[in-house]
């Protein structure tokens, strides 16, 4: 976090990224404004404190601009600018950084994002270079969806040949009420599997578990971490355990604090900065406080890592006649939704309380029926979104 190389930059801009999603709407009322993450770091056997500030500013119901400033100790050590640009279905953010000792800045970095015409993303462009020197290709993320409009695939690209060369395949497996089961990342050239993650649910469709595995030297797979989830009104807790041949060698946790507002979503529904964003579940709710603790001996010993707070403006006035797209009905005996009076193709995704998003499905056209029968018992947030806008209906099943 204190070289912000291409690498290190999408990672920590992913917490702030994950928070803005597709269009706009009337219904949401806040947007991000800033993040400021306050971290002590060792560098060169020195603890320094490391202050990270984002600041975003808005035209319209989209983001503009993105500022990142690095303060190492009391010294200002970095300046990124991101410079968003929407067109043709496409989202662009070009990374810019001040060149030192020179007035202006250079184009370190862009990422560029494609969708259908139903507003799903289709390819995610990856361009980086060196100050002073034009970017190169590098990298290309193809995303393919099932019948039921859920992603089914990732296929990674590296863009150094002409045609480019598949290096990674990830497959995405979903249980009852679309919910994801595991995630298999294979290794294309190889054609081989690497990695494995798997999830579990409570029976409120609350995510509880994540683990993460690598292939052993047995071609077996080996557990590298394990995320635990627990829920408490607006706190939610996240339990890392990192484990080393099968034993565990060290342990992190964060403690979330929501809000109990929805953010107005402002870009994409699939994190634009960093196209394997599905490792992390975070609700749509406003996150307002973040907390790390890391136990490095796993003995006990925690001690805080860092903290993140997150700051929102109210840019998007309260439309108390929000906009109605459809008419959206649940039969409780059929555990079916009803889509009717609906004139452009729609995004329809389904949430529980927690805020997670538990399945989505692409191309709802009118008179569509959608079987909720394998979802379990509990209270579902059902969201109906187009270019008009974006309509909320609450259901329980």
């Amino acid at each position: 976090m204190i070289i912000l190389t291409q690498k290190t930059m999408k990672k920590f801009l992913c917490s702030a990224s994950l928070l803005i999603a597709a269009s706009a709407s009337a219904q949401f009322t806040h947007t991000l404004d800033s993040v400021r993450t306050n971290i002590t770091v060792d560098i060169n056997g020195s603890q320094t404190n490391v202050i990270n500030v984002n600041h975003f500013t808005y035209q319209g119901n989209q983001v503009e601009d993105m500022q990142l400033l690095v303060t190492q100790g009391q010294a200002q050590v970095r300046e990124i600018e991101g410079v968003f640009v929407y067109a043709n279905n496409e989202t662009t953010v070009y990374y810019m950084e001040n060149i030192p000792n020179s007035t202006v800045k250079d184009t370190t970095a862009s990422f560029r994002n494609v969708y259908d015409q139903n507003n799903r993303l289709t390819e995610h462009h990856l361009q980086v270079g060196q100050a002073g020197a034009d970017l190169i290709n590098t990298q290309k993320f193809v995303y393919d969806y099932n019948a039921q409009g859920l992603v089914s695939k990732i296929t990674t690209y590296t863009t150094y040949f002409n045609p480019p060369q598949a290096l990674q395949t990830t497959n995405f497996h979903y249980g009852s009420g679309g919910r994801i089961d595991s995630i298999i990342e294979e290794n294309s050239i190889l054609q081989n599997a690497e990695k494995k993650i798997e999830y579990d649910y409570d029976n409120a469709g609350a995510l509880t578990t994540q683990r993460f595995y690598n292939i052993g030297s047995l071609s077996t797979w080996d557990l590298s971490e394990e995320i635990s989830y627990t829920y408490q009104g607006n706190e939610i807790n996240r339990l890392f355990k990192i484990f080393t041949n099968g034993v565990q060698t060290q342990s992190k946790k964060e403690k979330y604090q929501t809000n109990n507002f929805l953010m107005s979503n402002v870009l994409s529904a699939i994190n634009l900065f960093d196209p394997y964003n599905y490792r992390l579940f975070l609700p749509e709710k406003a996150i307002s406080t973040l907390e790390t603790k890391v136990d490095k001996n796993n003995n006990g010993n925690w001690t805080d890592e860092g903290q993140a707070f997150y700051y929102y403006n109210q840019n998007f006035s309260v439309d108390k006649n929000a906009i109605k797209i459809a008419d959206i009905y649940f039969q409780t005996n059929s555990k079916t939704l009803q889509i009717e009076n609906l004139e452009n193709s729609s995004n329809l995704s389904i949430h529980n309380i927690a805020g997670q998003t538990l399945a989505i499905y692409g191309s709802i056209n009118n008179h569509k029926e959608i079987d909720l029968s394998m979802m379990p018992a509990g209270v579902y947030m059902v969201h109906l979104q187009n270019k008009n806008g974006q309509q909320i209906l609450k259901i329980k099943i």
